[in-house]
């Protein structure tokens, strides 16, 4: 009933996994790799980096609780 939220959650599922299969969503490093928001680098030239941060997640419980959050208010009509 609410095909943006699950489409949104599972983008979010998705870039956890893409995550661990890199090195682990715990790395800094690996975060960084992938397009982790960093003021520094964005201010050096780096502008793509606004995009990728939206699905990037520091670890297994920081992506639950957003998803969760997402998902109860993300179905409100």
């Amino acid at each position: 009933s609410a095909p943006v939220t699950v489409a949104r959650a599972a983008a979010l599922v998705a870039g956890l996994l893409v995550e661990e299969l890199s090195g682990g969503s715990g790395d800094l490093q690996v975060l960084l790799r992938l397009g982790a928001f960093w003021p520094a680098a964005i201010a050096a030239g780096e502008w793509w980096r606004i995009a990728p941060f939206t699905v990037l997640h520091l670890g297994i419980l920081h992506i639950a609780m957003n998803v969760l959050g997402l998902v109860a208010v993300g179905t409100f009509p």
